[in-house]
């Protein structure tokens, strides 16, 4: 089955949304696979797109969120069954909505200030320490109540080390179980990405990590680490 793609490219940029080349989509379905042994896990991505992410994982039902209609519109030709919604994550609410797994990736380091104010408001209701910075921290903590156990995300770097998401890795904290640098992942920026899994129920200090390169479709080095509490 062809799978169709949709990008409003000069919609996108301003929304620092990416496509998503196939390597590294076969490795996101690779990771889903190993932690959720399931051949048609039912699965929530609150940055949709035209379901790129999910092309090799085979969802049962992909429940989506996307600001695009014509994301969405691409999204219902690629996939069988879905519940998709058009409109900012920052808005979508889905009570007693509990899937396999989340899958995202996210915009990019979106300003909070520059969100509305009911996109603001909402963010606070839950989260109540976030009134600056990008809001990456928030689209992962926000869709982590959706799954049952495991995330899957591609993240911009700076969640790693920037001041304003410190908040974001006190509260992952031992729920990390993996730690990735991917290279080469994107079809129209160089930029290097983290791809991390989220685990709701593990408690170790374990963490592991690995650096994959797409363009030549291998892991090029992997080690374990524990999480420095300080």
């Amino acid at each position: 089955m062809s799978f169709k793609e949709h990008n409003n490219r000069d919609i996108s940029k301003k929304l620092a949304e990416y496509i998503t080349g196939i390597e590294l989509r076969k490795y996101v379905a690779k990771k889903v696979k190993q932690y959720i042994n399931l051949e048609n896990p039912t699965v929530f991505d609150g940055a949709v797109g035209s379901g790129q992410l999910e092309q090799f994982v085979n969802p049962a039902i992909l429940y989506g969120v996307d600001v695009q209609e014509s994301s969405i519109n691409a999204t219902k030709e690629n996939f069988k069954n879905t519940e998709l919604e058009i409109q900012s994550f920052f808005e979508y609410s889905k009570e007693n909505l509990v899937v396999d797994c989340v899958i995202m990736n996210p915009p990019f380091s979106i300003k909070f200030k520059d969100l509305s104010d009911t996109e603001q408001k909402n963010i606070q209701k839950e989260f109540e320490w976030k009134k600056s910075g990008c809001v990456d921290d928030i689209f992962v903590l926000k869709s982590l109540k959706y799954t049952k156990r495991f995330g899957f995300y591609i993240l911009f770097p700076g969640v790693g080390y920037r001041r304003t998401e410190e908040q974001f890795r006190k509260l992952i904290g031992n729920n990390l179980a993996e730690l990735n640098r991917i290279d080469n992942a994107f079809t129209d920026t160089n930029i290097s990405v983290l791809f991390i899994v989220v685990d709701k129920n593990k408690t170790t200090d374990n963490i592991y990590r690995e650096l994959y390169d797409c363009k030549i479709d291998k892991v090029v080095i992997s080690d374990n680490w524990k999480l420095d509490a300080s």
